[in-house]
């Protein structure tokens, strides 16, 4: 009875999501986040943590009804190629020339890792019919020009007037105002124009506030969507305690707790509540999962190309006997520490799909199982008993642990995934 009623509230909460955020039947059928959305959603309200503690989660489970219903934002692609159409065409052009260039808002301090931002450029540029030639990494070229050149005399010469500088999303607003701080005087004497799609309201503060700071170009922040004020029957010390404790989340109810509601086609910005997108393998499955974290799909086929592995090296006897005797997250962490490498190695956590938080919950239940000594990285007497039972010294390499070497035959095998279990191997193995 209680999963028709559920049934019923998904079917509610789609189609109240779907009209609010003018989603299609091709957004449903083409993006990875919507494919297959009221299965989704149905899992992900109905997932095992829930079903034996409704009573003490139900402020969560409302939260997470309520503000899907009601509050959260989704833009799909298409709502974005036609914003961001709409705004070049409605107001790029009536203030600049065609001496202009675009600039992504890049991190300051990691200048060299790819941001949203550097995807929403091309974007711009593809949808807008503009030359790629016309984005100009600022950051990047401070840092590669050569001896006696700058900046400031390169755009003189190619007479760039005009700077667009462009972002998807800013939460904090820290990024932007670094940002503008670092090229301020760099580029000296230009009209700079920020366009940042969707903001929150502390981040657009902060950035203007930066703006009237700044004396040396002409800025002007223009923005679609600012975020809106959150529904006060949200039980906010919940919520947090919830991320906090049962998801290990490290960043609970967001990145510099943000409280934010919204997720892009492409990707979810960690400033929404991480109960949307923070996994915990075994524990909580998020629905719109980050995507340079380890999806919930990707720790299975991984554990199945190292289930593989193991039972090659080991036999298929051997290593059911052992996973009788250990769990696989357990076994795979002996081996590691076995061939001397460090349980916070980030392949490690990868494999286990755990952040920082989530492995050193990992590592304490294993010492109160007597498998590692506490308070060290070491294995126990049991840990080495296991060891020399199984010889599992023939595993000498983490390469022959993640290598993918599976066979064609092997889904047909009687070791193969369970029916549950819906994946192919791939042809590579990615953390």
């Amino acid at each position: 009875m209680r999963s028709i009623f559920l049934r019923i509230e998904v079917f509610n909460i789609v189609r109240e999501f779907k009209k609010r955020n003018r989603l299609t039947i091709h957004d449903f059928r083409t993006e990875e986040y919507l494919k297959g959305f009221n299965k989704k959603i149905y899992l992900f309200l109905n997932q095992d943590i829930f079903k034996d503690n409704k009573e003490i989660y139900r402020a969560v489970i409302k939260f997470l009804k309520t503000s899907l219903k009601n509050e959260y934002l989704y833009y799909s692609e298409i709502m974005v190629e036609e914003i961001i159409k709409d705004f070049h065409e409605v107001y790029m052009k009536k203030v600049t020339d065609s001496k202009f260039i675009l600039a992504p808002i890049k991190d300051v301090k990691n200048p060299f890792k790819n941001k949203s931002s550097d995807d929403f450029s091309k974007d711009y540029t593809k949808l807008n019919n503009i030359s790629s030639g016309y984005i100009y990494d600022v950051i990047y070229n401070m840092n590669h020009l050569d001896k006696g050149k700058n900046i400031k005399s390169i755009l003189k010469k190619k007479e760039v007037s005009t700077i667009l500088l462009l972002d998807d999303f800013s939460g904090s607003g820290k990024t932007v105002v670094n940002y503008l701080n670092k090229i301020d005087l760099v580029v000296e004497g230009k009209k700079i124009i920020i366009y940042i799609f969707h903001l929150s309201k502390s981040a657009e503060i902060k950035i203007n506030q930066c703006i009237a700071s700044l004396i040396n170009n002409d800025y002007k922040l223009n923005k679609y969507m600012i975020s809106k004020t959150l529904n006060e029957e949200h039980s906010i010390k919940e919520i947090e305690n919830f991320e906090e404790n049962i998801i290990k989340s490290l960043h609970p109810l967001g990145f510099e707790k943000s409280k934010e509601l919204l997720s892009f086609y492409r990707n979810t910005p960690n400033n929404t509540f991480s109960v949307f997108w923070d996994t915990y393998i075994d524990v909580w499955n998020p629905l719109f999962p980050r995507k340079e974290t380890v999806s919930f799909e990707q720790y299975k086929k991984n554990r199945e190309i190292i289930r593989y592995n193991i039972a090659a090296i080991l036999g298929i006897g051997t290593r059911d006997e052992i996973l009788e005797e250990i769990s696989y997250k357990y076994l795979v962490t002996i081996i590691f520490i076995n061939l001397k490498r460090d349980i916070s190695n980030i392949d490690l956590e990868n494999i286990l799909a755990y952040n920082e938080i989530q492995l050193k919950v990992h590592k304490k239940d294993m010492e109160e199982e007597n498998w590692l000594k506490k308070d060290k990285l070491k294995l126990t007497p049991k840990s080495k008993n296991l060891i020399e039972r199984y010889e599992i010294n023939k595993i000498e390499s983490i390469d022959q642990l993640i290598s993918n070497n599976v066979s064609s035959n092997f889904l047909d095998c009687d070791d193969s995934l369970s029916v549950l279990e819906d994946y192919k191997p791939s042809t590579s193995f990615r953390f």
